[in-house]
């Protein structure tokens, strides 16, 4: 037996599929990647620190792509070249790429 519709007609159906896949916009994405700036550089300043300070970097960029790194457990001096820096005690190991 055939499901009743849901949906009067095409733009109801749309409209339902947008608010259950909100969509991912540029202004989104930067206000995230500020927040994570700031919850970074917030742990830097405690003494009990959870990240190494060197995660801050010279601009929100640089500190976002250290974090990237550091989290980062794939040796991947190709996309990471700082990443035998965040990772010492594997630096002797072979690159996953290589």
């Amino acid at each position: 037996m055939p499901q009743p519709k849901l949906h009067k007609n095409a733009a109801q159906r749309q409209d339902a599929y947008r608010s259950r896949h909100p969509k991912v916009t540029q202004a989104r994405l930067a206000g995230l990647a500020r927040s994570i700036n700031c919850v970074v550089e917030d742990d830097s300043q405690h003494e009990h620190r959870r990240l190494p300070a060197d995660i801050i970097g010279g601009d929100i960029v640089q500190t976002l792509r250290n974090l990237i790194c550091w989290i980062d457990p794939i040796k991947d001096t190709i996309s990471h070249p700082d990443w035998d820096h965040f990772h010492p005690e594997r630096a002797h190991e072979k690159g996953h790429f290589h």
